[in-house]
């Protein structure tokens, strides 16, 4: 295994602590800096940008040949981490503690603060392509953008940022979220430098920080009342999803869908918008229609027929949707391919 030792805080100088040990070059541009993971250790780029207010970004996009282990191990108080896997896998570990470690993986977050004088670790596994956004917050500097509002931050979070001389250590997985893939994907896709590239990324992290604080306190919730999609939610949609396609005559309403496979109506809706960017009634909709269509080509059923096997009563609502989604009736869309 390769390791490497950071024994810096603020982000300019933990890239060029890398760097230094790997021997290669910093970039820098103002506030941001980055370098390229040399050819003899692996490929990727590991980018830094500082904000004012204490709070720092860091993107690990990465792959190396070797287990590599970056130690942060500097003698002082270490930022508050909130950690997020974009893709593949990785595991950290507090520095004084290396027989509880956590692997976090694609889609999962952690949020994790070290004691006064103690660092962490990253541990990267050998040929396994990992992107790590990596929110670093100096609670000294960041508790004064939100003093006013801490009376109304979740007592275990206010601990957390009010801990300016990190007395506690603390570490709590949060799980699968797909949203902030979004944001994340949102941030990785803007082109440009300057002053108006500076400020999108600051927005959209403190959009990440924003997300990943309401996915804690939703942990904290009964399972009836959590509103964010956990990974058994996930397995849940696909099994709606599923379960449309081979009951389209008997499927009703989103309610009997939602009780099937054991969700909530809000979770069934926010499952199908980030697997299928709809509704449940629309994709319902889309599959009816184009089984419709299929059914026009491929068997002698008559419009009424094809109406009862899709599990619809109003047979000149049909063919009202039908026109509108292939601008033509269903008579017509049979004729023209007969």
């Amino acid at each position: 295994m390769n390791r490497t030792r950071v024994k810096s805080i603020p982000l300019r100088e933990v890239i060029q602590d890398m760097a230094q040990e790997w021997g290669v070059e910093v970039h820098e541009d103002c506030d941001e800096c980055w370098l390229e993971i040399p050819k003899n250790l692996g490929e990727g780029i590991i980018r830094g940008i500082n904000f004012s207010g204490g709070l720092g970004y860091i993107i690990y996009d990465c792959l190396f040949y070797e287990d590599m282990e970056i130690r942060f191990t500097i003698k002082e108080i270490h930022p508050l981490k909130f950690l997020y896997c974009v893709e593949g896998h990785f595991f950290y570990n507090f520095e004084e503690d290396e027989e509880n470690i956590y692997e976090i993986t694609k889609f999962q977050s952690a949020i994790t603060a070290s004691t006064y004088q103690h660092g962490n670790v990253l541990t990267f596994k050998a040929n396994i392509k990992t992107c790590i956004a990596s929110l670093e917050i100096l609670r000294h500097e960041f508790i004064q953008n939100i003093e006013c509002d801490l009376e109304k931050m979740d007592e275990q979070l206010r601990s957390l940022f009010t801990d300016t001389k990190a007395a506690e250590r603390f570490y709590s997985q949060v799980h699968y979220s797909l949203h902030l893939d979004e944001l994340f994907t949102q941030m990785s896709k803007l082109e440009g430098t300057g002053v108006v590239m500076k400020f999108f990324l600051q927005a959209k992290t403190y959009e990440m920080l924003a997300a990943q604080i309401m996915l804690f306190e939703d942990d904290s919730r009964t399972e009836s009342d959590q509103i964010y999609l956990r990974r058994h939610d996930l397995e849940a949609v696909k099994k709606a999803i599923k379960f449309i396609e081979e009951n389209l005559k008997q499927t009703k309403s989103v309610a009997d869908i939602a009780k099937e496979v054991g969700l909530n109506e809000s979770k069934l809706q926010l499952g199908f918008k980030q697997y299928k960017g709809t509704t449940v009634n629309a994709y319902i909709a889309e599959l009816r229609l184009e089984s419709a269509k299929r059914l026009l080509l491929s068997t002698d059923m008559n419009i009424s027929e094809i109406v009862y096997q899709l599990g619809l009563s109003n047979r000149g609502y049909f063919a009202k949707k039908f026109k509108e989604r292939f601008g033509m009736t269903p008579t017509e869309y049979k004729q023209s391919h007969s």
